[in-house]
């Protein structure tokens, strides 16, 4: 069968959502597979073992894309977001068979609604999305560990943007200090600081990495450091670069967020901070992280903003997170 997967509209769950994808492809009754998303998540496919095409949302000419869509016939469409709006969207391309979970009161839109109980809606992500398939396709995928590629190319090409960091010369770690949740999944600034000038003081390299929205961030943490041992990425790479640099980090320091998620699947171990958030849910899936979660009473909330002093995020220190990093590094984590 012609096969479409629309993919989760964040990085994150679209990460999440590796495994059940290798399952599709390997699927015998695959003839073909395609996927479709917001053009961020879209392109963490290019290079993708076995998709056949990637397919970007154009919000200025969905219309025309969507007619794209449709005229490539396809016979099966797996949806991974629980929207009504995407199921009605896939009914309006005319495929004619259509697999989601039976959420949103879209069960008529669907031919294939599979039922979302509270035992399904509490599964690991990889394994929530695992579960739309039948269980002889599901072990296709050879576990819920997430995988993407990334070109020799693009770990090449990185290297211009890293400036005087020389791949394969330096001990490079990583920082993301973003989310896209809310400040509630964010480490505070200062540490991330604290750690970066703890690290730099044993001449290892630090790239800032993540969107324009943690420039500013990148500079804070930064300040005052030997530019011959840091370089602030944030907002000057595409999502692609940010994974080539991934590549050749030694482990990334991250909060709960999109980096830490393309991180597990590239390889590369993370100190993963979690806040609000569950660890038990989204955290990640390979072995050589070091996980740091709070024992508030109120952990976890899931809140965007916390109305009483970030007591989970106080519990994690600077301290707690450097030992993260010496036992990656004492491991032999990484890529170099």
């Amino acid at each position: 069968m012609k096969t479409l997967i629309r993919l989760p509209n964040w990085i994150g769950d679209a990460v999440m959502a590796t495994p059940m994808i290798r399952a599709v492809i390997r699927d015998p009754s695959t003839s073909s597979c395609a996927v479709w998303g917001p053009p961020k998540v879209a392109t963490l496919f290019h290079h993708f073992p076995d998709i056949d095409r990637v397919l970007e949302i154009d919000s200025k000419q969905e219309p025309d894309r969507l007619e794209e869509i449709r005229g490539e016939a396809f016979e099966r469409i797996y949806l991974l977001p629980n929207s009504y709006s995407s199921a009605k969207e896939a009914k309006s391309l005319e495929i004619p068979e259509r697999i989601g979970y039976r959420t949103q009161w879209r069960g008529s839109l669907l031919t294939h609604g599979v039922w979302c109980g509270s035992r399904i809606r509490n599964l690991r992500m990889a394994e929530y999305y695992l579960h739309l398939l039948p269980e002889a396709v599901r072990e296709l995928a050879e576990g819920p560990i997430p995988n993407l590629a990334v070109s020799e190319e693009e770990k090449t090409s990185i290297q211009e943007k890293l400036g005087t960091i020389a791949i394969g010369e330096t001990t490079l770690v990583g920082m993301a200090p973003g989310a896209a949740f809310g400040p509630a999944k964010q480490w505070f600034i200062e540490n991330f600081q604290a750690l970066a000038r703890s690290l730099v003081d044993e001449a290892i390299s630090i790239a800032i990495l993540g969107g324009p929205d943690e420039v500013e961030a990148g500079e804070y943490i930064l300040d005052g450091l030997p530019e011959s041992l840091s370089v602030n990425l944030a907002g000057k790479t595409t999502i692609r670069e940010m994974m080539a640099a991934l590549v050749h980090c030694r482990l990334v320091v991250t909060n709960d967020s999109g980096p830490m998620h393309i991180a597990d699947a590239l390889g590369t171990p993370t100190v993963a901070i979690f806040g609000s958030t569950d660890s038990s849910w989204t955290g990640p899936r390979r072995d050589h992280h070091q996980v740091l979660q709070s024992n508030a009473p109120c952990n976890p909330c899931f809140l965007r903003e916390c109305p009483i002093g970030y007591p989970c995020m106080k519990g994690i220190t600077v301290e707690m997170a450097r030992e993260g990093v010496d036992r990656i590094l004492r491991e032999g984590g990484g890529a170099d």
